[in-house]
């Protein structure tokens, strides 16, 4: 018994530890005047990303695709956000960011937000 109760806790906490998304280099996202603006630390995201983010529509217990976002960007040294076009009608919506560096997913989030 007194070897197991050590083996659960760091078991625990290593669990609890490695859950979620680790998003490294990308801060606060958000929508406004028809863009996402997703704030990051350029000198941790390499110089040329993919950001694709998916736009769902969230009306009651159902929720619909209503766009899908894929845009390369470049990151020049002194840049603080990216800045990705997406218009919107008013409404309640989920979007998925996912920011890629030559085909591998290095960041991610899921946001919910009202327009």
């Amino acid at each position: 018994m007194r070897v197991i109760a050590p083996l659960l806790i760091g078991l625990f906490l290593l669990c609890t530890l490695s859950a979620g998304c680790m998003t490294t280099g990308v801060g606060d996202i958000v929508y406004q005047g028809s863009a996402f603006e997703i704030r990051i630390d350029e000198d941790i995201l390499p110089e040329e990303v993919t950001v694709q983010i998916i736009i769902f529509r969230i009306e009651g217990l159902y929720q619909e695709e209503e766009l899908l976002v894929i845009e390369r960007k470049v990151i020049a040294p002194g840049d603080r956000s990216l800045v990705i076009s997406a218009p919107l009608s008013e409404g309640v919506y989920k979007a998925h960011m996912i920011i890629f560096y030559e085909g591998t997913r290095i960041a991610g989030r899921i946001i919910d937000f009202t327009v």
